[in-house]
C-alpha cells in the first residue's frame, strides 16, 4: 500500500474509532442472536454441546495468551522492542489470542453464524490494525524491526521461532489493568447462555432461525 493512502488509513483507525467500531460490531452480532432462535440448539442438540465445549476451550486459551502475553508487553509498548515469549512466535500475539477468545465466545453461542460473523469481522478490520501497529513499530524501532519482521511470522505463530529469557520483570500495575480486559471474554459466555435462557422462558421474541 503506498505510504500517503496507508497513512490516511493510520489517521483514521485511531484507537477511539477502534474501539467504537468494535462496539457497533459486537451490538451487530449480540442483536443477531438476540432476536434469532437457535435451529441448531433445537435440531442438533449434541454439535451444539460440542460447539459449546471447543469455544470454552478456545476462551480459554485465549484469556491464557494475553495475561501471557501482557506479562511482556504491559508498560513496555512504545518503550523497547519485545521479542521474547510470545512475540517471538509471532509479532501480534494480543491479536492472535483475542481473536481465540472471541471465536470461542461465539462458538459458545452454539451456532455457527455468530462465529462466522466475528470471523468476518476480524477478516476485514484487523488487517488494517496491524498495518497501523507495524507502520509505528517500524517508524519507532527501524532497522531492529526490520531484523524482527523478517524471522518472525506477523500473525500465525511459528514455534520454532521461540525464544524466552529465564527472568522477567513485570510492570505490575500495568499488567493488572490489561488483565481487567480479561473478565469480558468469560462474562459474555454468560450474557449470550443468559439470552438463551430467556428465549427459552419465552420472555425474547425470535424472528429468524440461525444456524
Amino acid at each position: 500500500m503506498p505510504t500517503d493512502i496507508f497513512l490516511k488509513f493510520h489517521h483514521y483507525f485511531k484507537s477511539k474509532h477502534r474501539i467504537a467500531i468494535s462496539r457497533l460490531f459486537f451490538i451487530a452480532i449480540l442483536a443477531t442472536f438476540i432476536f434469532g432462535r437457535n435451529g441448531l440448539e433445537m435440531h442438533m442438540v449434541l454439535l451444539a454441546e460440542i460447539l459449546f465445549l471447543f469455544g470454552v476451550l478456545l476462551v480459554g486459551i485465549g484469556v491464557l495468551g494475553r495475561a501471557w502475553s501482557l506479562s511482556y508487553i504491559a508498560g513496555m509498548k512504545n518503550k523497547s522492542l519485545v521479542t521474547k515469549g510470545p512475540y517471538s512466535l509471532c509479532r501480534h500475539p494480543l491479536y492472535l489470542f483475542s481473536f481465540a477468545g472471541c471465536m470461542g465466545v461465539g462458538l459458545c453461542t452454539e451456532t455457527l453464524t455468530v462465529p462466522l460473523l466475528i470471523l468476518i469481522g476480524f477478516a476485514i478490520y484487523y488487517p488494517l490494525a496491524i498495518k497501523k501497529e507495524e507502520f509505528k513499530m517500524a517508524s519507532r524501532f527501524s532497522d531492529d524491526y526490520e531484523i524482527y519482521a523478517a524471522s518472525v511470522p506477523c500473525f500465525m505463530p511459528n514455534f520454532r521461532t521461540f525464544q524466552d529469557d529465564e527472568i522477567r520483570t513485570i510492570n505490575s500495575n500495568a499488567f493488572l489493568r490489561g488483565l481487567t480486559s480479561l473478565i469480558y471474554f468469560i462474562a459474555l459466555i454468560g450474557v449470550f447462555e443468559l439470552i438463551e435462557s430467556m428465549r427459552s422462558a419465552g420472555l425474547l421474541l425470535s424472528l429468524y432461525t440461525i444456524y
